[in-house]
């Protein structure tokens, strides 16, 4: 990006919390975006944030967040409404108080997970980088042609079961009608993508999940 001259943003919407050798994702880029919707670790029931290093930038995504209003007299480019209100404020500082416990908690659940489902032929269990401090937002597997079923046949499975997974993310932004037309979003041109996205699944995983039902989850994924 620095030799071409090229604008790094990055989508940190699932990695409030997500650090790199000690230093916060947020400080990655030019502009890094996060989301505090309700289903985030750390949410204020909807909204968001953005973070960046140039204070020039400062001015003007405060214009655009704010209508483009200037001043009392003065509106000076197109904007939108993008201020977070004071109640949602509020709750994203009471928020604050119990990340670390929901966190901790969700450490647990994915422990749990890779205890149980590791050594599963067919499943592969991402690992977290050394210097790495994951968010846990979520616990994702891969579930390859060696398993006996395929990713859609065991989310349909666990369903039965009524545990809700998601197929992440799927489909793909390229198969989507409004741009599946483009040349980029051709098969040839995203293989890798094509592939992984018939592969993924985000297993359950929040703070009040018992480490008993992830036990029945893994216990489920055994079975089929």
């Amino acid at each position: 990006a620095d030799r071409y001259g090229l604008r790094v943003i990055y989508d940190a919407a699932h990695a409030f919390e997500t650090e790199i050798d000690g230093r916060g994702i947020g400080t990655f880029g030019d502009i890094s975006m996060f989301s505090f919707h309700s289903t985030k670790l750390f949410h204020t029931l909807e909204g968001g944030a953005l973070t960046f290093n140039d204070p020039n930038l400062k001015t003007r995504i405060d214009l655009l967040k704010n209508f483009g209003i200037k001043n009392q007299e003065e509106v000076i480019l197109p904007g939108i409404n993008g201020k977070l209100n004071e109640v949602q404020a509020a709750i994203g500082l009471i928020n604050l108080r119990y990340i670390e416990i929901e966190r901790e908690k969700r450490h647990r659940i994915a422990e749990t997970y890779k205890k149980h489902l590791a050594g599963i032929p067919g499943i592969k269990i991402f690992e977290i980088p050394i210097g790495v401090r994951n968010s846990y937002q979520y616990f994702v597997i891969r579930i390859s042609s060696e398993f006996r079923l395929s990713r859609d046949q065991v989310h349909d499975e666990l369903k039965k079961f009524n545990v809700i997974t998601r197929k992440y993310f799927y489909p793909l932004c390229s198969d989507y009608s409004c741009y599946r037309h483009l040349p980029s979003s051709s098969l040839e041109n995203l293989p890798v993508s094509h592939k992984i996205v018939k592969e993924v699944l985000c297993m359950p995983m929040y703070g009040s999940l018992g480490i008993d039902e992830v036990e029945k989850i893994c216990e489920i994924i055994r079975g089929v």
